[in-house]
């Protein structure tokens, strides 16, 4: 009995170093396969960073093109007063505030740029108003009242979002209509505007206008005792 429990243990013993052979073979054989495999991924990878680095230069390129023609193109209206704004923050800090009694709306452009819009102090017109944005490599914050109604058609790489908390509104508040375009850029839809964040926008602002950019003064924001309006950019 001994005996025969010891040759069959043997004879698993040489199954078992068959079968690891086997096994070694099969794999040594597959080897150059999975080389290849890997070789393929990995080349693949490198392709597709390439097409992602290429294209964000190309956009990079595309913008800096765009924005210098828009900077030449758009005649700012900036008056605080004016019911139909045509904001330019391309290449600088933007900071406008809105006290017109009839605001319609407007267009405003941040590329390379940004900056804030607050229209706290703005009544809008009867009808609702319109304001076209776009945003390339930039954006902004759009600080409205916590009684308008807000919609958004901003579409693109980026968005608009609001950050107001929700509240029920009456179907008859003040609508406003945000609609446009961003590329690697974005807005924010707030309430209200920290201190913190008027000061370091005035002082990017007067750092501009020290080095000899020119800053409009009409539509410029003041930074009152109580902190919550934006101070006049000259």
């Amino acid at each position: 009995m001994a005996i025969a429990e010891s040759i069959d243990a043997r004879i698993r013993e040489a199954l078992d170093d068959r079968r690891i052979a086997e096994l070694r073979s099969k794999l040594k054989a597959a080897m150059p396969a999975i080389r290849i495999r890997r070789s393929q991924g990995m080349g693949f990878i490198r392709r597709l960073s390439r097409i992602v680095f290429g294209g964000m230069l190309f956009a990079v390129i595309f913008g800096l093109i765009g924005a210098r023609a828009a900077k030449r193109r758009i005649v700012p209206v900036e008056a605080a007063d004016a019911d139909e704004i045509r904001i330019s923050g391309i290449f600088e800090p933007k900071v406008f505030r809105s006290t017109a009694k009839h605001f319609k709306g407007g267009a405003a452009d941040f590329w390379f740029g940004g900056g804030v819009i607050d229209l706290r102090e703005a009544v809008l017109d009867p009808s609702g108003a319109r304001l076209q944005v776009r945003g390339v490599f930039g954006g902004g914050q759009i600080v409205v009242p916590e009684t308008w109604h807000v919609t958004s058609h901003v579409i693109g790489l980026g968005g608009l979002g609001d950050s107001r908390p929700h509240a029920e509104l009456a179907a008859d508040a003040p609508h406003l209509i945000i609609e446009g375009r961003v590329l690697f850029g974005g807005f924010a839809i707030t309430s209200e505007i920290t201190e913190q964040e008027v000061r370091g926008l005035n002082q990017a602002v007067a750092w501009r206008a020290s080095r000899g950019h020119k800053t409009p003064e009409k539509g410029s924001t003041k930074e009152p005792e109580t902190g919550h309006d934006m101070e006049a950019a000259a």
